[in-house]
Formats: structure tokens, C-alpha cells, sequence
């Protein structure tokens, strides 16, 4: 009888194991997806730092563009309408302001400054072997017949 009770306790104590290693190995895996969505989480708002850096700048230029747009239309609005509606005695006496005015909008015009300063670069530079980027994050260890074991196998085969 001592022999079945102790064999009874030594299959609830086996069964008792594979419940908590199972339970760990849950564990372990939610610690996992943690880390990695914070991981995620850093590579993406790093993302969205230079996406709103870079449109800013754009939007700078931009601005900057269509400001001088908007006076080189209305100074050629503004000859066009001379031209039109004045007597030619009225566009020899309105000639130089119609030339300052021209000459000071097409000083400012600058056709180079208006090409994109940001260029459209933003990638991910993807660490070459897997094995690097998991040994600088964390690695999964177990103990098996009193030796420790780290678990990389698994990663050769990504």
C-alpha cells in the first residue's frame, strides 16, 4: 500500500510540474510579445519623428514657394492689367513702377531653392543575422538534467 500512495503522490507531483512548466512557458511568451510590441512601439514613433520632421521642412519650402508664386502672379497680373486698361500715355508714366516691381519680385526668385531639401529616404536598416538582434534583447535559458541551456537553434531556422 505505501508503494501505490507513494507512486500516486509522484504522478501528482509529475503532474503538478507539467503544469507550472507549461504555465512558465505561457508566461515566458506573454513577456515576450510585451517586450516586442515596446520594441515596436520605439522603431515606430522613431518612424513618425522623421516623417514629421521631414514634412515640416517640406512644408516650410513649400510655403515659401507659394508665397513667391503669389507675387509673381500678381506683379504679372498687375503688367497685364497696365497694358490693358491704360492709354499708352498711362503705361509710359506707370512703365518704372511696373519695372521695380518686376525687377524686385524676379531678384527674389530663386528657382534652385524651391527643389526638395528632404528626400524621400526613410527605411529600416534590418540588422543582418536575427542571432544579433536576439542576443541584445534577451534570450530563453532552461535547465535540463542540471545543465542550463540556451534556446538559439530555433532561430536558424528563420
Amino acid at each position: 500500500r505505501e508503494q501505490i500512495v507513494a507512486v500516486k503522490e509522484a504522478v501528482a507531483t509529475l503532474t503538478q510540474r507539467e503544469k507550472d512548466i507549461t504555465h512558465q512557458g505561457e508566461t515566458v511568451k506573454k513577456d515576450i510579445e510585451v517586450m516586442l510590441k515596446q520594441i515596436i512601439d520605439f522603431l515606430q514613433s522613431d518612424v513618425d519623428l522623421a516623417v514629421r520632421h521631414k514634412l515640416s521642412m517640406l512644408s516650410q519650402q513649400k510655403r515659401k514657394a507659394e508665397t513667391t508664386l503669389g507675387q509673381l502672379t500678381d506683379c504679372f497680373d498687375f503688367v497685364e492689367q497696365g497694358l490693358k486698361v491704360g492709354t499708352p500715355q498711362q503705361v509710359l508714366l506707370a512703365q518704372q513702377q511696373m519695372i521695380d516691381r518686376t525687377n524686385s519680385v524676379i531678384k527674389s526668385f530663386k528657382p534652385q531653392s524651391f527643389q526638395p531639401l528632404e528626400q524621400a529616404d526613410i527605411k529600416l536598416v534590418k540588422s543582418k543575422k536575427i542571432e544579433d538582434v536576439h542576443k541584445s534583447i534577451g534570450e530563453v535559458r532552461y535547465s535540463s538534467s542540471c545543465k542550463v541551456r540556451n534556446i538559439d537553434r530555433h532561430l536558424a531556422l528563420m
